[in-house]
């Protein structure tokens, strides 16, 4: 039987930490990834292109990642793999000018 930590929130922040601790660290990708799909489409809404999309989705979910790994929430595997996401973005936006 598997056993959880028991709750125990003095901020908001702590609780990510404990969703994050209780879904084995799937809970802030999952946000992450909801962040990225809403950038994305507010971003399409605005008529701008695919590849300016994706550098502002990229950088917004990347800026919230390094705030959650700087919280202590979030692998900073994932940190790293936003910030070569966001470069290739960046290099792909610049080509298709």
């Amino acid at each position: 039987m598997t056993s959880y930590p028991v709750p125990d929130f003095e901020s908001p922040f702590d609780l990510f930490i404990y969703a994050n601790t209780i879904s084995g660290g799937w809970f802030t990708s999952g946000v992450l990834l909801a962040l990225f799909i809403v950038v994305f489409s507010i971003t399409k809404i605005q008529n701008l292109r695919n590849s300016v999309c994706m550098v502002i989705s990229s950088t917004v979910c990347f800026l919230m990642a390094s705030l959650l790994w700087a919280g202590g929430a979030l692998s900073g595997q994932i940190v790293i793999w936003l910030l070569v996401l966001d470069m290739i973005c960046v290099i792909w936006a610049k080509l298709d000018e």
